[in-house]
Parts: structure tokens; sequence; C-alpha cells
């Protein structure tokens, strides 16, 4: 997967095909020659998967060195510039591998909407998703974490559970659920998954007792896992009911029409 700065560097130098050596005397420096184009995984927002990627380079034909004997690693220039093409519905992402505040960073840019947002999402449910999308997509995970949860609490607020935080929210769910008063789409997610969220959601706001390295567990694959969550979600409130209305209004149709 090359959705993040490991993944990405780890496939450019996998996929180079060409190299030359020259030495100053002291070490020696073998030049990379990037091939124009690899294949790879990235998460496509249009088909709502991972999906096999045409990666073109966009940059300069020499990219990096391996500086020897430390096997080193040393990109020539920034930003390092890399289009991937969905092989599967050919959703175009622009990805750039830069110098950040403190290490390499990778920023991700689509030529589509992206997130989960679903046809019929409330637009206040689809505010929050899309900025979760914009984060996601300049690296900020801990940021867009904190955007899912406030996406879930709207969720829960338009269906009806208004008082309280989150937490407040989903205990309230829990004993609708538990009373046979919830609605139905409660009964076909799991409630641990709302909580799972929520506690993650708090966890990349809060400061966890001054240990600001747990939020490296805010992720890549964690915030896909996340997205994936969320459109299941979605699909079980907004778009089952609407689907099963349509389905049921031409079956009634045609029952009627045979039945005269």
């Amino acid at each position: 997967m090359i959705d993040n700065v490991d993944g990405m560097v780890e496939s450019i130098v996998l996929n180079s095909q060409m190299q030359s050596c020259v030495s100053d005397g002291e070490t020696e420096v073998n030049h990379q020659i990037m091939a124009h184009y690899f294949e790879d995984e990235l998460f496509c927002p249009v088909c709502g998967a991972s999906r096999r990627q045409k990666v073109e380079k966009f940059s300069s034909y020499q990219i990096f060195d391996i500086i020897e004997p430390e096997h080193k690693i040393e990109f020539k220039q920034f930003p390092i510039v890399h289009i991937a093409t969905c092989l599967q519905c050919s959703t175009k992402t622009t990805m750039v591998l830069y110098e950040g505040p403190e290490r390499l960073e990778l920023a991700i840019l689509r030529n589509a909407y992206g997130g989960c947002v679903t046809e019929n999402t409330p637009k206040e449910v689809k505010y929050y998703l899309d900025q979760a999308y914009r984060a996601r997509m300049l690296s900020a995970l801990s940021a867009a974490m904190a955007m899912y949860r406030s996406a879930l609490e709207w969720i829960l607020y338009e269906q009806g559970y208004k008082n309280g935080m989150l937490g407040a929210k989903i205990s309230k769910l829990e004993d609708d659920i538990s009373n046979n008063i919830a609605p139905r789409w409660a009964n076909d997610m799991p409630v641990e998954l709302l909580t799972a969220i929520k506690n993650i959601g708090n966890g990349a706001m809060h400061t966890n007792g001054g240990d600001i390295s747990k939020q490296q567990q805010i992720d890549g694959s964690l915030i896909e896992l996340v997205d994936i969550v969320f459109t299941e979600l979605l699909d079980v409130i907004y778009e089952q009911p609407i689907r099963r209305s349509k389905n049921l209004k031409k079956l009634e149709s045609v029952a009627n029409n045979l039945s005269k």
C-alpha cells in the first residue's frame, strides 16, 4: 500500500530499475533511476476499497541515491510527484512526497470527491466527513480522526439522540437496543464499533497523559478502516431503507398486475 510515507518510499526503491555507481574516495553512491511507472495498491474513494493503481512518475527522472555502506536512502529533490490512476475506475490521485517540519511527509490529492459520503447522507454529516477526508489527504490523521468522531455524533443527533455528549448518546442507544425501541439499523450495526470510534476520536484530541507518541497509532491503515466502518454505517442507515422501499414498490407493482 502506498497510502503512507514508508509504503510510498518502499515502492519507489523496489521499483527502481537502473543504477550507476560512483565513488568520492570514501563512500560509494548508487544513483538510482526510476522506471517511468510502476503498479501498487491505494485506497480508491470512488470504488470504496483498495485498488491496483498505475503510478506514473511526474518529477525528474533521477530520484534518489543509496549511500553505501550504510545503505542510506537520500532523495535528490523535493517535491517528488507521482500520478496514480485506478485500474478499475480511472480515478486519478496526485501523490506528493515533501519535506515536512520534522520528517518526510506525503500528501494525497484526488480528482474526485472522496471520503465515505453516500447519496442520501445528511448535509451536516457530509460536512464533517468531508473535513475528515481533507485532513486525511494531507496526512493530518489525528485531525481526521477527530472529524470522524464529530460525524458520528451528528449521525446520532440526526437519528434522535440529542442529549449529552457522544458517550451519553451511545449509552442511550444501547438502552434503546436493550428495550427493543432502537432504530432498525442499530440491530445491524454492533454498537461496539461506535464506541471504538468515539474512544479513538477522544484519544486524537486529548493529551493522553502527555504521551504524544500514542498518536502514531492513528495511521493510514486505521483511518482506512474507520472509513470502511462509516461506509457501512451510512449505507445501513440512509441507503438500505430507500433501496428496500424501491424494490418493494417494483415487486408490488408486478404482483398487482399479475393478480388482475
